[in-house]
C-alpha cells in the first residue's frame, strides 16, 4: 500500500488530537482505517509519526499500478518495458525505470523471451486445421505409410541459417578470429525439393530458377512423382502453394489417377518432412563452412597488411637500436669547409648531457619562437621541451675544437602513414656558422642515414612564411611537397601555415603511393 507523507501523518494526528474518530480521519485522507489506527498507536508509543528504521526500500508503485502494468503487457506481449515506464507515474510523482517494470512483470511470472516465429493464422485457418486433424485422428499407421510427403526448402551455401555464437575473451570483439565475414545476400543458397514416405525417399531435385506450375509439372510430377507413386501405390501430399494447386497440375494429377491428400492452408508444421529438413539443416551447421573467394581475399589482404606493418616496425626498431648511425660513414664525422673545422656526432638524447639539450632548446626558441607565434600552432614551451627530450629523439651535433655545440638536427625513426621514415624535427644553427654549407651538410647526412637504415624517405615540416627555409629545402635540397601535406591531402588547404616536405631514398622510390592525413608532430625549419 502507498505510504502517507510526513505532512499528512502530522495532520492526521492533529485531527485525532482534536477529537475526530479514526474512521472519520481515514475517510478524510482516503485511506484504510487500520492505517490511521497504526499511526495513532505508533505516536502514543514513540511520540513520533516517522517510520521505524528498516532495510526495505519502499515500493514506488501501488498494487493497482502493478496490475495495470501486468495487463498492459498481457494485452501487448511485444510491448517494451521502456514504453510502459515512460507512460506510468509512480508514487509521489516519481518516474518509473524500465527495470522497475521488469521487476513487476517477473513478480507476475512474466519473463522476456525470444518469441517463436510462426505463421500468422486467422480464425479460418485454425478452424480448417482443427477439422483436418479431427478427420485424420483415427488414421492407422498403415494409412500413413501410404502417403508420399513432398516439400522444398532453401539452404545457405556459405553459412547455415540460424544464430551463431563465438567464444572470445574480453577485448577480442574485433579480433580476426572473432569476426564472421558478412557476405551479400547470405553468400547465396540452393533450393531443393524432395519427398519421403515410410522408410524410403526419392532423389533430391535442385531448383535453380523461378519454380512455376509448368516447371513443377514437367520437372517434379511427371518424371519423379508419377512413376514413384504408381510403383508403390501411394497418395500424394503437397501444400497449397500456387504452383501446386494450379489447373495444369490438378488436371495432370486427375489424368494420371494420382490421389492427393487434402491439406489445410498454412500448415507446413503438420507435415513430417519438416523434421527431415531440420535434421538436414543441423548436419549442414555441423560442417566446416567453406568461405567465399571474396572472404578469403579479404583475410589474405589483412594478413599481408599485418605482415607489411610488422616489417615496417621491425626496420624502425632496428634503426633505433643502433649505437651510432654514423659508424659506417666516418668521412662524414668531420666538416672542414668554408673556414669551419667541426666534428659531427650522432647520439640518442639519453646519451647527451642536460646542458647540451638545454642549449638545443634555447637555440630553437631564439630562432623559431616568432615564427611559431605567427602560425596557428603558437609557441608552447612545455610541449616543445617534452618533444626535444623524448626518449625516441636522435641528435646530429656539430661541435668545434673546444666541444662547443654550434649546430644540431633533431630527428626520429618513425612510421608515417604505413611507411618507415626518418622525420627531421629541427635543423638549427648558431648565427656565426650560417651560410657556410653546414645546414645542407647536416641534411645530406640525414639522407645517408635514412638510406643505410632502409627508411623510405626523409620528412620534415616547414612554415610557409619562413621563406628562406622553404626555398632552401625546395630548391637547394630538392624536397617535394609530401602527399600527407595539408595542401595535397585537402584537409586544410591554403589555411594551413605549413607544408610537409619529403625526399625519397632508394628504398622508397618504387613505392610512391597515396596516403591520407598529415603529420602533427614537431617542426623542422
Amino acid at each position: 500500500m502507498p505510504q502517507m507523507s510526513q505532512v499528512l501523518r502530522e495532520r492526521a494526528i492533529g485531527m485525532l488530537t482534536a477529537g475526530m474518530s479514526i474512521r472519520a480521519v481515514a475517510r478524510e485522507f482516503n485511506v484504510h482505517f487500520s492505517t490511521i489506527s497504526r499511526l495513532q498507536r505508533r505516536f502514543r508509543e514513540f511520540s513520533s509519526t516517522s517510520n521505524q528504521p528498516h532495510n526495505c526500500r519502499p515500493r514506488v508503485t501501488t498494487p493497482a499500478q502493478d496490475l495495470h502494468i501486468q495487463h498492459l503487457h498481457l494485452q501487448d506481449r511485444l510491448r517494451p518495458a521502456t514504453l510502459t515506464a515512460a507512460a506510468t507515474i509512480g508514487l509521489h510523482n516519481q518516474r518509473l525505470t524500465a527495470q522497475t517494470v521488469r521487476n513487476r512483470l517477473r513478480e507476475a511470472h512474466l519473463h522476456a523471451r525470444r518469441p517463436h516465429r510462426g505463421l500468422d493464422l486467422t480464425a479460418v485457418h485454425r478452424r480448417n486445421r482443427l477439422e483436418w486433424a479431427n478427420a485424420h485422428i483415427r488414421w492407422r499407421l498403415a494409412l500413413w505409410r501410404g502417403v508420399l510427403f513432398t516439400d522444398e526448402s532453401r539452404f545457405s551455401l556459405y553459412r547455415a541459417d540460424g544464430r551463431q555464437s563465438v567464444w572470445r575473451r574480453v577485448g577480442e570483439r574485433f579480433a580476426d578470429v572473432s569476426i564472421v565475414d558478412r557476405v551479400a545476400h547470405g553468400g547465396g543458397g540452393v533450393m531443393v525439393w524432395a519427398d519421403v514416405y515410410y522408410g524410403q525417399r526419392t532423389q533430391v531435385h535442385f531448383i535453380d530458377a523461378i519454380f512455376n506450375a509448368q516447371r513443377y509439372r514437367d520437372e517434379i510430377l511427371r518424371p519423379i512423382v508419377e512413376p514413384f507413386i504408381h510403383d508403390h501405390h501411394l497418395m500424394l501430399q503437397h501444400d497449397n502453394a500456387r504452383p501446386r494447386v494450379a489447373s495444369i497440375c490438378t488436371q495432370f494429377l486427375e489424368a494420371e489417377n494420382i490421389p492427393a491428400l487434402a491439406w489445410p492452408a498454412y500448415s507446413p508444421d503438420m507435415s513430417p518432412i519438416g523434421h527431415v529438413w531440420d535434421a538436414l539443416d543441423r548436419c549442414i551447421r555441423r560442417r566446416v563452412p567453406r568461405k567465399s573467394n571474396r572472404a578469403k581475399e579479404k583475410k589474405q589482404r589483412r594478413l599481408e597488411e599485418r605482415a607489411a606493418m610488422d616489417a615496417v616496425c621491425a626496420k624502425v626498431d632496428a634503426a633505433n637500436k643502433l649505437e651510432d648511425p654514423l659508424s659506417a660513414m666516418p668521412v662524414f664525422k668531420k666538416y672542414d669547409r668554408n673556414g669551419l673545422n667541426l666534428v659531427i656526432e650522432c647520439k640518442r638524447v639519453t646519451a647527451l648531457s642536460p646542458d647540451t639539450v638545454e642549449w638545443a632548446y634555447e637555440l630553437t626558441r631564439a630562432n623559431m619562437q616568432t615564427l611559431y607565434e605567427q602560425s596557428e600552432w603558437g609557441w608552447k614551451e612545455r610541449e616543445k621541451r617534452e618533444e626535444m627530450k623524448d626518449e625516441r629523439a636522435w641528435y646530429l651535433l656539430a661541435r668545434d675544437a673546444d666541444s662547443t655545440p654550434l649546430a644540431f638536427s633533431h630527428f626520429r625513426f618513425d612510421v608515417e602513414c604505413g611507411d618507415e621514415v626518418l622525420y627531421c624535427y629541427e635543423v638549427q644553427l648558431e648565427s656565426k656558422v650560417r651560410r657556410k654549407g653546414l645546414g645542407k651538410f647536416l641534411i645530406q647526412i640525414l639522407q645517408l642515414i635514412a638510406n643505410s637504415t632502409q627508411m623510405k624517405k626523409v620528412m620534415l615540416t616547414v612554415f610557409k612564411h619562413n621563406h628562406g627555409a622553404y626555398q632552401f629545402f625546395r630548391e637547394a635540397l630538392q624536397f617535394e611537397i609530401d602527399e600527407t601535406s595539408p595542401s595535397m591531402s585537402g584537409c586544410c588547404g591554403e589555411d594551413c601555415s605549413y607544408e610537409i616536405l619529403s625526399r625519397r631514398t632508394k628504398y622508397g622510390e618504387a613505392s610512391g603511393h597515396a596516403h591520407g592525413g598529415g603529420h602533427c608532430g614537431g617542426c623542422c625549419h
